[in-house]
């Protein structure tokens, strides 16, 4: 009986998973990231450490500075194929990064404790969700070459996926 149990519960499992959009399923939560810890850098000489400042190792680069950006009301009208380098996003809008879009005059602002922004059907999140998406090209240093590379966003509010060619 517990086999039979157990097997009707998988293929639930996997019918329901199946049935939601990506960032509707709780399964897919973290994938693909590093598990937490302490934050470190790797400096080439001492007096860098004792500065404490990420720029001045050779093993940091900032991605902060203007991004392209393109913002959508509704997630169906985002662009499907903003991860194609040949993408012309000329046409979008410049955005400062780090920076939040609805202080930037993309969307509206939602602060709220007690009445949520959309229905309360986890994890559905229903049509009227607002997407930003944005676009960034630089160049790896080719002193990295064989070394572990780790891409570190400060906050992501929400569903992010992250596209690196």
């Amino acid at each position: 009986m517990k086999s039979i149990l157990l097997l009707a519960f998988l293929v639930f499992n996997v019918s329901y998973a199946q049935q939601l959009n990506d960032w509707e399923n709780p399964a897919l939560v973290s994938q693909g990231k590093e598990n937490p810890h302490a934050t470190a850098m790797i400096f080439t000489n001492a007096a860098d450490v004792k500065n404490d400042d990420y720029c001045r190792s050779p093993f940091y680069e900032s991605l902060n500075g203007t991004w392209k950006f393109v913002y959508t009301d509704k997630y169906a009208n985002r662009p499907i194929n903003f991860f194609e380098i040949a993408l012309d996003d000329s046409k979008w809008n410049d955005l400062p990064v780090p920076s939040n879009w609805e202080l930037k005059g993309f969307g509206i602002p939602i602060y709220t404790n007690i009445i949520y922004p959309f229905p309360k059907n986890p994890p559905f999140i229903g049509d009227n969700n607002p997407v930003g998406t944005y676009r960034k090209q630089f160049t790896v240093p080719d002193t990295w070459t064989g070394k572990d590379i780790l891409l570190h966003f400060g906050s992501i509010t929400g569903c992010a996926f992250v596209y690196v060619n």
